[in-house]
């Protein structure tokens, strides 16, 4: 199957699953690189807690890598950031500046946990 093929696809069976914005956004990719995610600190004690087992690799166009090397597939529509397949599948985020993403709960808001790119 294309490339083009498999992310309508995606595009498609997430339409099924989640509302959108009457107008539609355009497909778009997160930039290379190692992606590190944390819970934020306080002024008292240390500026960011990281979160085990969250951190990814963005490793082409629209694939990643997870902790221990499983690869999956992510699509990112407009400021919309979720993981279609592999070990992170429908964990949602929002994307919030070039180089970061800020999880999004099961309720549909948006959490404390952000995972910005590290390096490349």
């Amino acid at each position: 199957m294309s490339r083009s093929a498999l992310l309508a696809s995606a595009a498609l069976g997430m339409a099924a699953t989640q509302s959108f914005p009457a107008r539609a956004e355009m497909l778009d990719t997160m930039p290379k690189g190692q992606y590190q995610c944390a819970l934020p600190g306080d002024a008292a004690g240390e500026a960011w807690h990281p979160v085990e087992g969250m951190n990814f690799k963005i490793i082409n166009a629209s694939s990643y890598k997870a902790p221990g090397g499983a690869r999956g597939t992510y699509l990112l529509t407009g400021k919309a950031f979720v993981f279609t397949n592999g070990p992170f599948s429908n964990m949602r985020f929002e994307r919030t500046g070039d180089n970061l993403l800020r999880k999004i709960e099961p309720d549909g808001k948006p959490g404390r946990i952000l995972c910005a790119r590290s390096a490349r």
